[in-house]
């Protein structure tokens, strides 16, 4: 995203996923996030449930913000998950997750990744984008509200 503290690739958006648990979630972005950002998957995979370990980050109104840190990375990533079902989380509010907004950030990069958390959570938690977004038929319509919305947020 060009005014974003991350990239979010058009093709990192996972629409209608068939994962069925949050395992199976984080092994899709796992997988994403292998393919489009040229990085490990295990190593992904490894990352995401070690954070998830310390505590769940599905942070309430079918949203979850799984997240951590790669060797390999310059700059924060996103992979965006909407599973065709939703998916217990253990979220605060315990309701299931419909939204996941994977974070990958370079390990020196502590700043950049808390930036990008905030950003990430900011969006998210406004009502409106995220009714759009659920409501997106297509990865190129999820991507082009996000564009939109860095763009009027920017402004």
């Amino acid at each position: 995203m060009p005014n974003s503290s991350f990239d979010l690739h058009p093709h990192a958006i996972i629409l209608a996923a068939k994962a069925r648990s949050k395992a199976e979630a984080l092994a899709e972005i796992a997988a994403k996030a292998a393919t489009i950002y040229a990085l490990d998957a295990a190593r992904v995979l490894e990352v995401l449930d070690q954070r998830e370990a310390l505590g769940s980050t599905g942070f309430g109104r079918g949203i979850a913000i799984p997240h951590g840190r790669m060797e390999q990375l310059t700059r924060p990533a996103v992979i965006l998950l909407r599973p065709a079902k939703p998916i217990a989380w253990q979220a605060v509010d315990e309701l299931p997750v419909d939204t996941i907004a994977a974070l990958l950030s370079p390990v020196a990069g502590g700043a950049a990744h808390l930036k990008a958390l905030a950003e990430l959570s900011r969006m998210l938690r406004d009502g409106r984008l995220l009714d759009k977004m659920r409501g997106a038929g297509d990865a190129d319509s999820l991507f082009a509200l996000i564009g939109a919305y860095e763009q009027r947020d920017a402004a």
